[in-house]
């Protein structure tokens, strides 16, 4: 999906995603920061620190729109070779036992099915399971992307749609 198709799905403007001014001034420097965190401590090290952070920013998103959202979202950053053992870790997670998951052979399509098995989701600490573990399948050339979608939805939570 482009993003473009996701705030309209979502019925919230482009802006939302662009605007400099939402966008926390500590995720800028975060990223700044990169290039001296994996001078100092390696890039392994580095990575085990972004992921650390992304989690700590999950944990502190609330409401079940938001967090399928950034789930959604985060999902764009998964490696594509990791995407089908997401998608049963998912299905394990759920109680899903469709055998639906064998026929897709598609990144896109994998990434679709996990997105409709999360937007059924409605338990919180289970969107951040699946959040935690979207983050664990992502690889250095990715994890800023997962931080600042973390970030941002932790310090600018989404209104929840009215019902």
């Amino acid at each position: 999906m482009t993003l473009k198709k996701i705030a309209d799905v979502l019925g919230i403007k482009m802006d939302y995603f662009v605007e400099e001014e939402s966008v926390n001034p500590r995720i800028i420097t975060y990223l700044k920061d990169e290039a001296e965190i994996a001078e100092l401590t390696g890039l392994d090290e580095a990575l085990k620190a972004k992921k650390d952070t992304a989690k700590s920013y999950v944990s502190q998103v609330n409401g079940r729109f938001t967090l399928q959202t950034m789930c959604h979202l985060m999902m764009n950053y998964i490696d594509a070779h990791l995407l089908n053992s997401i998608a049963v870790s998912v299905q394990g997670l759920v109680g899903e036992t469709s055998s639906e998951l064998n026929a897709l052979s598609t990144n896109d399509d994998l990434r679709l099915y996990i997105n409709k098995m999360v937007d059924q989701i409605s338990d919180p600490d289970l969107l951040k399971k699946i959040a935690n573990i979207e983050i664990e399948s992502t690889g250095l050339s990715s994890i800023n992307q997962q931080v600042a979608i973390a970030m941002q939805f932790a310090e600018h939570p989404m209104q929840e749609p009215a019902e």
